[in-house]
């Protein structure tokens, strides 16, 4: 016989019930007691018209940068404009998408438009103009 942990044993008891009857069930030895559920889920109508794609504007940084601090004002100034999505990424909250897009240092900006990086800036900049430049509505239509 197989000697089991007090703790294991306190385990398999504690989801028996709910185990057993899902195994029975699967293998059609089992019937849940009533008649199934049926759900009535809303009904969702596709959009008639997707809106168009915006820029994306990707501000990585991180709580103990200085340089960050000097950027700050001029992401914020950008992300009154209706023209551009801003979002800001903190190491802290979101380190996934340091390593998705490839960021080894801050203050990064990262310009993304339809899922592609256009353009990319590290450190310091007083001006995002340069970097937005080639990104005005009549030139991102002709982005693939």
């Amino acid at each position: 016989m197989t000697r089991i942990s007090v703790r294991r044993l306190l385990t398999m008891l504690y989801f028996a019930p709910l185990v057993i009857p899902l195994v029975l069930h699967a293998e059609g030895i089992y019937r849940w007691p009533g008649p199934p559920l049926a759900y009535n889920w809303p009904a969702v109508s596709a959009p008639s018209q997707s809106p168009p794609p915006k820029t994306t504007v990707l501000f990585f940084t991180s709580a103990s940068c200085q340089p960050c601090r000097q950027v700050k004002p001029l992401i914020d100034r950008l992300a009154e404009s209706a023209d551009y999505h801003v979002q800001v990424v903190d190491y802290a909250r979101q380190p996934a998408l340091f390593t998705q897009y490839r960021v080894t240092a801050v203050p990064t900006i990262v310009v993304v438009y339809n899922q592609r990086e256009l353009a990319r800036h590290v450190g310091v900049i007083s001006d995002l103009r340069p970097l937005l430049r080639p990104l005005t509505r009549k030139d991102t239509s002709n982005v693939p």
